[in-house]
């Protein structure tokens, strides 16, 4: 066995679900995701613990993921809600050193043969870097021993195992949650890069959507994020009744309105800085949007919430932005702030940060594509500005005017109550898995997949 990557036991949960209650007919439904979703620092954990914690009350729920070896403890956060937790531990966390000398160990060579071999034929650079034989033969072994009525992939990077266990899944049915259209941000990301990295996006842009073509088209159904994407999704050749739009959502009970300091003059951006498109759009709002604002308003500072870069931390050190990194309650930190900012220009996915930002009764001032998918503007509490001038103004006025700031707050936290409640999204998932498992599987994997070659 790999040293590296090793299978560990089960977790079984204390309890399960609140009262044992079923509105429907209780399912046994198993969840294949990339990580331990938890903890919530990313807008694809923060969806995937939030609604397995819900259907659990209704479904019977297991898990399977991959894990940092570090991390595997974080799996207990998910206890309750899962009858079974199945983690596959591998390294990440390598140094490049340490992965040159992977060249040298020969029992590694059958995992980078692989590896190249994927690279040889194509495979989006993404999908290599998450496939792992093991875990490939850990879905094998929990679908051979077990059957579930519907198995769920969560990104396309788990998706690219369905191939390898097609044959055990004849009687449930599949679905891909599409988290982001990734050739869309690759493309968009080759647009801001530099001429090296730019012809490395577009051939990753151009193999992820050749990829994604055919194997989102062998899935019982997708779920996409917003109507946006659907059409997106339609335009690959999909049909559009094989496409639901279960949304993204905040716990709107555990986000209080928090009280809006007087004294001061905080703006706060949340997002891992590790994703390009949250590190690019804070970059150009620092060195575009921010210096017209302390032109303004000179005693404002920007506080941001997210794993840290430290070349950002020594870029913009002494010049009023506060890198706050990881923290364990969110709320303490976006209370602080009075304006918070969605500066994104590349990407696309589930914009979790802007309404969790609105459940806490905040102002938002966002770019058009970072909003994009949440159908909302100033009458929401959202205002929509793409260039430098319009969004430091919009910042200006808000840091500036309180009646203002509390009137959008209050106009965003009734939004968010109103269409982003979990419960709601929750049911809808439900109602979904209802609809598909009421149907006969029609067991045409192969066929879907050899129309899609």
């Amino acid at each position: 066995m790999d040293e590296n990557i090793i299978h560990s036991g089960e977790i079984r949960p204390v309890n399960h679900g609140k009262n044992g209650n079923s509105m429907t007919q209780k399912r046994k439904i198993l969840i294949v995701c990339k990580n331990i979703p938890y903890p919530v620092y990313t807008g694809g954990d923060i969806r995937i613990f939030n609604l397995i914690k819900r259907i659990s009350y209704v479904h019977e729920v297991s898990l399977i993921c991959m894990s940092d070896i570090k991390l595997v403890r974080n799996a207990e956060k998910l206890r309750p809600f899962c009858k079974n937790i199945y983690i596959v531990p591998i390294v990440t966390d390598r140094k490049k050193i340490q992965k040159i000398t992977l060249f040298f160990r020969p029992k590694e060579w059958p995992r980078l043969w692989q590896r190249c071999h994927m690279l040889l034929r194509g495979a989006p650079y993404g999908n290599i870097v998450f496939y792992h034989p093991v875990f490939r033969d850990k879905l094998r072994e929990i679908l051979t021993k077990e059957r579930y009525d519907l198995v769920q992939f969560e990104f396309i990077v788990t998706g690219q195992y369905l191939p390898f266990v097609s044959d055990l899944l004849k009687d449930s049915k599949t679905i891909m949650v599409q988290h982001g259209m990734i050739a869309e941000e690759l493309n968009k990301m080759a647009d801001y890069a530099d001429r090296i990295s730019k012809i490395w996006y577009r051939i990753q842009a151009f193999l992820s959507m050749r990829y994604e073509r055919k194997l989102l088209k062998t899935f019982d159904h997708i779920i996409a994020m917003s109507e946006v994407d659907r059409q997106k999704l339609v335009n690959y050749g999909l049909h559009i009744e094989r496409i639901t739009i279960i949304r993204s959502g905040v716990d709107v009970e555990e986000f209080r309105v928090n009280e809006i300091p007087q004294s001061d003059h905080h703006i706060v951006a949340l997002g891992t800085l590790r994703y390009l498109p949250n590190r690019e759009g804070l970059i150009w709002f620092l060195d575009n949007v921010f210096p017209l604002i302390k032109e303004k308003v000179r005693e404002c500072n920007v506080i941001v919430v997210g794993a840290k870069d430290e070349g950002m931390i020594e870029r913009y050190k002494d010049r009023s932005v506060i890198f706050r990194g990881i923290v364990d309650e969110l709320e303490t930190e976006i209370g602080k702030g009075m304006v918070f900012i969605s500066p994104i220009r590349i990407g696309t996915g589930t914009r979790l940060k802007i309404v969790t930002a609105m459940a806490f009764g905040m102002p938002v001032v966002s770019t058009a594509v970072a909003l994009e998918g949440i159908e909302a503007g100033e009458q929401e509490g959202v205002i929509v500005a793409d260039n430098e001038e319009d969004f430091g103004k919009a910042v200006v006025e808000l840091l500036s005017n309180r009646e203002r700031r509390y009137q959008l707050g209050e106009r965003a936290r009734m939004f968010v109550e109103r269409e982003y409640s979990w419960e709601i999204i929750s049911a809808d998932l439900c109602s979904l898995y209802d609809k598909l498992l009421r149907q006969s599987n029609r067991g045409e994997f192969l066929t879907r997949w050899n129309r899609g070659k």
